[in-house]
């Protein structure tokens, strides 16, 4: 339905989608996961999530903050019709036995924007810690090479 009416054509509101999963094995929580996927001020799509896993595959292009957390960034395709265009993605992954501060990390989303006019700038706006964990662990490479679009973020300050 979303694609079909998409909010992003009534003014004021841009286009946003959010998706949570639990996984169950044998009646226990074996997995769960949130992303979301919105687009940007400047009309560019990102998206972000985060998920907590019982096995951690290798990325081509991840952060490694520990041997219980990662985040990925994934290239970002939307196959609707309505929406044909190429984005990325921050999605941070933990183990079981990642810390408390880990988990709060990778866990914590600043949702607001996605609500608000003119709406998020950057992935830095919706998942600050995640991507700052990213950045120094990976981005900040990515984007000395590829240029600043590379960053996710518009801040400047964060940059440094």
């Amino acid at each position: 339905m979303l694609f079909r009416f998409p909010f992003s054509k009534w003014p004021g509101l841009r286009y946003w989608n959010g998706t949570a999963d639990i996984g169950v094995k044998d009646g226990k929580v074996s997995g769960y996961s949130f992303s979301a996927v919105f687009r940007t001020t400047d009309g560019q799509w990102r998206g972000v999530g985060a998920e907590e896993t019982s096995l951690l595959g290798e990325r081509a292009v991840e952060a490694k903050v520990s041997d219980f957390y990662r985040i990925a960034r994934n290239d970002l395709i939307m196959t609707a019709s309505a929406y044909p265009n190429k984005g990325y993605e921050l999605t941070a992954s933990l183990l079981p036995q990642a810390t408390t501060t880990e988990r709060q990390r990778a866990w914590h989303f600043n949702l607001d924007c996605l609500t608000q006019s003119p709406g998020c700038k950057e992935i830095c706006d919706v998942q600050p810690d995640s991507w700052k964990d990213f950045y120094l662990g990976r981005g900040r490479v990515d984007a000395a090479k590829y240029g600043e679009r590379y960053a996710f973020c518009t801040d400047v300050a964060l940059l440094k």
